[in-house]
């Protein structure tokens, strides 16, 4: 061939096989489906990411609302609670009361209530000119034993930092222009006591009247298939609450009469003052017999200061006899609360609500290791432990369940 010349088809494109171009089509498209489902998954992940992230936000909030919620109504709750210790103490009462005479729940009640006051009368009635004459000459014989401790304190080293440390009486007692601040203060505190009380009486005699009403509306909260056991929890609540009620009645009665009979053969001046006292701040477990011992101590040490320890001595065996031997005989079959527990929640509460914090701390202490156990032991690990739901507390968890079978009927 020529130089120069060039055949027919040698500036023709090459032929392309049909095949190719439908292959190249599909890796088209697959390639755009590959990028379409990436931008599809990041955009599900990013939609996870964000729903994930408001749900920890309202759960945060849910638990930040709750912890206020807690704090600033925690005394209103405690009082509730009181009054939940008020109602369960009548109607354990009324119980008895009914099963002895075949009566009515009314009336077993209004016969628990009228001997109640009956028997709170008698006692104001025997005791009072006695306990009034003593209190006179506490508040009349305190300051002089408060001056005579911090002498004593001041002639030793130790005692000398406590003192300097301690607020001075001048600086608790300003002057006369704070003395209307004062009077307003313990009028309103005063004022306060009593109006607490009557909430605390007032929803313990509405709860003790028609307790079923309030069980329904607290089981209406929980799910249906979990109300039958919710019911056991309450009842085996209540029975764990009653007899620790029971327990401490029964403790400080015979602790404030040891206390009377040991201090009055001691010589210790004010004695049934002192007793009475002693009976009081025994509901406290732990920190009530400290409190107790503080007055009696004070008291005695410008009489005679070796006395003194002979009456701390007291205070311990009565203490010890008291946690040893008699209450592990009342309580011992329905409240199961560790010793550092006890005292662990005392203080916890003491910090947060103070005195009827600490008042309340054990009782609610010895009702959330009830719920502990039953709803978080048992239900949740799996493990057996003994609960009073197990067979001591039989008669509270009937009657629970009723109300809970009446919700159902109600619901359904």
């Amino acid at each position: 061939m020529p130089e120069g010349e060039r055949t027919p088809d040698a500036d023709a494109e090459p032929r392309r096989d049909p095949r190719d171009a439908g292959r190249h089509a599909d890796r088209s498209t697959a390639a755009g489906r590959d990028a379409v489902g990436h931008r599809g998954a990041a955009a599900h992940v990013s939609d996870s990411f964000t729903r994930k992230c408001f749900a920890a936000a309202a759960i945060g909030v849910a638990l930040l609302s709750l912890a206020m919620f807690l704090w600033y109504s925690i005394e209103v709750l405690l009082l509730i609670f009181a009054g939940i210790l008020i109602a369960i103490l009548l109607r354990g009462l009324s119980d008895w009361v009914r099963e002895k005479t075949r009566l009515s729940h009314g009336l077993s009640l209004a016969i628990v209530i009228v001997a109640l006051l009956g028997a709170l009368v008698g006692l104001f009635w025997a005791a009072a000119a006695p306990l009034a004459e003593q209190v006179g000459q506490f508040m009349d014989r305190l300051p002089q034993a408060v001056a005579n401790l911090r002498e004593r304190l001041a002639g030793t080293r130790v005692g000398t930092l406590l003192l300097n440390s301690a607020p001075k009486m001048n600086e608790l007692m300003t002057g006369r222009g704070n003395l209307l601040g004062n009077v307003t203060g313990v009028v309103s505190g005063t004022l306060g006591v009593v109006v607490n009380l009557m909430v605390v009486l007032f929803v313990g005699l509405f709860l003790a009247a028609n307790p079923r009403a309030y069980v329904r509306g607290l089981l209406h909260l929980f799910p249906m298939s979990r109300r039958d056991r919710m019911a056991e929890v309450i009842g085996a609540t209540g029975y764990t609450l009653k007899w620790w009620l029971i327990g401490q009645a029964i403790d400080m009665v015979i602790v404030g009469i040891a206390t009377w009979i040991g201090l009055a053969v001691l010589g210790v001046p004010l004695a049934l003052l002192l007793g009475f006292l002693a009976a009081i701040f025994n509901f406290i477990p732990n920190f009530g017999p400290l409190i107790s011992l503080v007055p009696a101590v004070l008291l005695t040490l410008p009489v005679d200061p070796s006395k003194a320890a002979y009456v701390v001595i007291l205070f311990l065996v009565i203490q010890n006899l008291e946690g040893n031997l008699l209450m592990p005989l009342i309580q011992g079959r329905a409240v199961d609360l560790p010793g550092a527990v006890s005292i662990v929640a005392q203080v916890l509460m003491g910090i947060l609500a103070g005195g009827l914090g600490l008042a309340l701390a054990a009782p609610l202490a010895a009702a959330a290791m009830v719920s502990v156990k039953m709803l978080y032991v048992e239900d949740t690990l799996g493990d057996e432990v003994k609960t009073p739901d197990d067979g001591d507390a039989r008669r509270e968890v009937r009657f629970v369940k009723r109300a809970a079978r009446e919700t159902k009927r109600n619901s359904g």
